[in-house]
């Protein structure tokens, strides 16, 4: 072997060792992140995680790239790539405005959309409940700040909203959850993971679906490279359902690779009818590209009137749209469910047919003038179904506009109210009714006074003629004189009772607190009712078990009370005995009386203690009354922070016991 043999073979080596080090040696990509868990986040040990470096990381190990992530909020992210400080940025939505700053990727690899998060109970369900209220986003976000984003739709919308920007989409949910914000607006991605961890609820409010891709610097040296290596893949993982696109979605997302329909187009059918035709089918390549955008795009719309056409079918309101004349056009099918109208019968003024006929001269009337001055709108009324029944709805509105702010028409909603109606008209009706018991009570407490005047004049007079003070009276003229006397004396008890019922029931009662010996109370009582008990031949006792005890409370009503129950017991017992107790129960007194009368049946102790109710009823009844001593009892002794009962068998007799606080306080 010569020398020029080995010479030439050594430099052949050289050029293969260096060459094969020349391309092992990673390319550098740098890549910008953000904290948005699950498509980018970093982990407690540092390294990035999430949807997108995973497919990203692939892509790199394929390609031999070295990825140095980056790492800064989503403005700060958007201003490196502006300033080509990175050569990526994940997760960006395609704008017209950001094309005129970045280059995008052709091919898009998620498709989100955004949604509002409010704290458990919130009433916000619509976004003109947004209205009065502060709003955080995720500042210079599209679904924040974009064109289509939030802040925009208030503003078409015509409502006054307080926002808020904030650094990062965790910073809106801790801003919900610490009730510094109402709301807070993040893509769904994000805010379906985390929502439970900040305990927030998603809201109906869906809005700016949007296209997600890789964003490069516009004049970036590494952009073309980056952009046609990243397309080529994206498109590779799409056609393969066991590549790590796939497995990222159902990793991160939960989407399992079943679920979707993904066409593509093999990437190698126009570089081969490239290079099998020429130049001179090049036209040929052009055109069949531009139809495959066009049908991608045609795609894409019908995709997105889709989405739009299930988010009306699904949300929990009714939905309708009008045009400039506030002629209806368009109802949802939960609309239709509400008023009880198809969607055929709605069209233009015919939503005016099932408007209930007392609302509906008002209701058109406003919507008239409401239409003719582009003005939002809010109505209560009712609309009436087919089978007579009635929903009341609150119908809103607002104009539509054009993108050169011209009014096109108008889009609303209606939502049930029909329980909360019933709420209020039971309020009003409860209302009413309590005004007029009371208006009754003042009216019986009026008219007694009236009555009694002129009794006790009676009962004056025929006690003087009885006394024979004005001469004396023949025998039949003294027997009806008592008959006088003891139906003024009836009616006038009676008077009494009706006039303390209605006192207390129109709260004109009042309740004294003074200190008095209670075994004194005891002793005066029995003795104002034992001529009546000797009379029927009955034995009235007391049994106290305790010694003399001081209470402080309302003797005079204490008194009564007990002179009511004792002459009860009295009236309905024919024999035996009637006995007064008195026992300490911890800081209350237990006082019963219980007598061997003529008891009371199950079914009647429920009623006992109801005013006008008498056990013993009807023409031929055997004791007379009022019906009012045990309900007046039982009102007093409630007044004095007491409770009473009774414990009775028919035909055995009864015992009537309530308690008093020995120390009435004066909030009782």
């Amino acid at each position: 072997m010569s020398r020029k043999t080995v010479f030439i073979g050594f430099i052949v080596l050289v050029l293969l060792v260096t060459s094969g080090a020349y391309q092992e040696t990673p390319r550098q990509v740098r890549v910008g992140m953000y904290e948005n868990s699950p498509k980018v986040y970093s982990t407690s040990d540092g390294s990035i995680d999430g949807f997108w470096p995973a497919i990203l990381s692939d892509i790199a190990k394929k390609e031999n790239w070295q990825l140095v992530w980056i790492n800064g909020t989503w403005e700060e992210c958007l201003d490196r790539l502006d300033k080509n400080e990175i050569d990526i940025m994940v997760d960006v939505g395609v704008t017209d405005e950001r094309k005129e700053k970045y280059t995008f990727s052709h091919e898009i690899v998620l498709v989100s959309w955004t949604r509002v998060y409010v704290r458990e109970g919130s009433d916000i369900q619509t976004i003109l409940d947004l209205d009065g209220k502060k709003v955080a986003g995720l500042e210079g976000s599209v679904n924040f700040d974009g064109p289509e984003g939030i802040k925009s739709l208030a503003q078409r919308f015509g409502i006054s909203v307080e926002f808020r920007g904030m650094a990062s989409y965790d910073a809106v949910f801790r801003a919900v959850q610490n009730g510094l914000v109402d709301a807070g607006v993040t893509n769904k991605d994000f805010g379906d993971l985390n929502e439970k961890e900040y305990d927030l609820v998603r809201t109906p409010i869906i809005i700016q679906p949007s296209q997600l891709t890789f964003a490069y610097p516009k004049d970036g040296e590494q952009t073309e490279y980056l952009m046609d290596i990243i397309d080529r893949n994206i498109v590779s993982m799409k056609a393969d359902q066991n590549s790590v696109y796939y497995s990222a979605l159902d990793n991160y997302f939960g989407i399992h690779s079943d679920d979707l329909i993904v066409e593509t187009i093999p990437s190698w059918i126009p570089r081969m009818a490239l290079i099998v035709l020429g130049v001179l089918l090049f036209l040929f390549a052009v055109i069949v590209t531009s139809r495959i955008q066009v049908t991608r795009q045609t795609k894409e719309l019908l995709e997105s009137e889709k989405r739009y056409e299930t988010l009306t079918r699904v949300t929990p309101v009714g939905i309708f749209r009008t045009d400039m004349d506030g002629k209806t056009t368009y109802v949802n099918a939960t609309w239709s469910q509400i008023s009880g109208l198809s969607f055929d019968k709605a069209v233009g003024d015919g939503w005016q047919n099932g408007v209930h006929p007392d609302d509906k001269g008002l209701l058109v009337k406003n919507w008239e003038l409401v239409t003719s001055l582009s003005k939002a709108s809010t109505a209560d009324y009712r609309f009436v179904h087919e089978d007579g029944s009635v929903v009341w709805v609150i119908g809103q509105a607002v104009p539509e506009y054009n993108a050169k702010n011209e009014v096109i028409g108008y889009v609303g909603t209606i939502t049930d109210i029909t329980e909360r109606k019933k709420v209020e008209e039971l309020k009003v009706a409860v209302a009413k009714a309590e005004s007029a018991d009371k208006l009754k009570s003042a009216f019986l407490a009026t008219m007694s006074h009236e009555l009694r005047t002129p009794l006790n004049s009676i009962i004056g007079f025929t006690g003087i003629l009885l006394q024979k003070l004005v001469g004396p009276l023949s025998g039949e003229q003294e027997k009806q004189l008592k008959m006088v006397q003891s139906s003024a004396l009836h009616l006038l008890n009676l008077i009494n009772d009706v006039l303390d019922i209605s006192k207390i029931e129109a709260d004109q009662v009042t309740i004294a607190n003074e200190e008095f010996e209670i075994n004194q109370v005891f002793s005066q009582c029995i003795e104002k009712i034992q001529t009546l008990a000797k009379t029927k031949g009955l034995k009235l006792t007391k049994n106290i078990e305790h010694e003399p005890l001081n209470l402080v409370t309302d003797k005079r009503r204490v008194e009564q009370i007990l002179i009511n129950l004792l002459n009860n017991a009295v009236k309905f017992t024919e024999s035996g005995e009637v006995v007064l107790k008195s026992k300490l129960d911890g800081q209350h007194l237990r006082i019963s009386i219980k007598d061997t009368g003529i008891g009371i049946s199950p079914e009647n102790v429920h009623t006992l203690f109801m005013p006008f109710k008498q056990i013993d009823s009807g023409l031929t009844r055997k004791y007379e009354g009022t019906g009012l001593g045990l309900s007046i009892c039982k009102r007093l002794v409630e007044l004095l922070g007491g409770s009473i009962w009774v414990e009775s068998e028919l035909g055995m007799g009864s015992e009537f016991i309530f308690t008093l606080p020995i120390h009435r306080s004066e909030n009782e």
